[in-house]
């Protein structure tokens, strides 16, 4: 039998979860069936639909990912490709990534319908992925992308723009800043974003960002 035979025998009773890729030169389950991210894994639904309860379903696959605090710092030295400490690592950090993205996708279609609870995981989100403590544990790796930065400061700034003005609306507002600069340093030739950088301005509210003095 084929995954698609294996599926369509088997969806209804449990749960499936898929950990890895389909089974190499068996495609037959793409015709009917989707991945959506839990966790380090997938757990499969029907194509073209989405999970039931979307935002406590990717509330609970984001919770479901491994605490990158556990590694401790990274040592190149020590864990080599063929380590299970540096699978384990690359696996844990590229889900994370990647969960971001699909809820950063969701809540930006649930920002359009003025419905604030994906937006506001999607920022807790790259609040953990851009924390100090993070970004002290993966200092001797460069895991952080362009894109990473981009979509990031994007959220950032959807998110305060939702927010009266005051210290919260700053705090985002800085950290659109700080990740826009830094993306600009890598992609210069960005001119879509380059002139909010330069004037310190939200191109979501049109208006310059308040200061608040420093803050992490």
């Amino acid at each position: 039998f084929n995954m698609l035979q294996f599926l369509n025998a088997n969806f209804r009773r449990k749960a499936i979860f898929l950990c890895g890729p389909w089974k190499a030169g068996d495609d037959s389950a793409e015709i009917q069936y989707q991945l959506n991210p839990f966790g380090l894994c997938h757990k499969i639904g029907r194509k073209g639909k989405q999970p039931k309860k979307l935002f406590g379903y990717l509330l609970k696959g984001w919770k479901a990912l491994p605490k990158m605090a556990d590694f401790g710092p990274w040592k190149p030295s020590l864990y080599g490709e063929d380590t299970w400490e540096h699978v384990a690592f690359h696996d844990t950090w590229h889900r994370m990534v990647y969960h971001s993205g699909v809820v950063s996708f969701h809540a930006s279609q649930a920002h359009a319908a003025k419905d604030e609870k994906l937006l506001s995981l999607a920022k807790n989100i790259y609040d953990h992925i851009f924390s100090r403590d993070l970004r002290k544990l993966l200092s001797a790796k460069k895991v952080y992308r362009a894109t990473d930065y981009r979509g990031a400061g994007i959220i950032y700034a959807k998110w305060a723009a939702t927010k009266k003005k005051g210290y919260a609306r700053a705090k985002a507002e800085k950290a659109m800043l700080t990740l826009w600069k830094i993306y600009l340093k890598i992609a210069p030739d960005d001119q879509e974003l380059k002139p909010f950088v330069d004037a310190s301005r939200n191109p979501f509210t049109g208006e310059v960002v308040e200061s608040f003095g420093d803050d992490d």
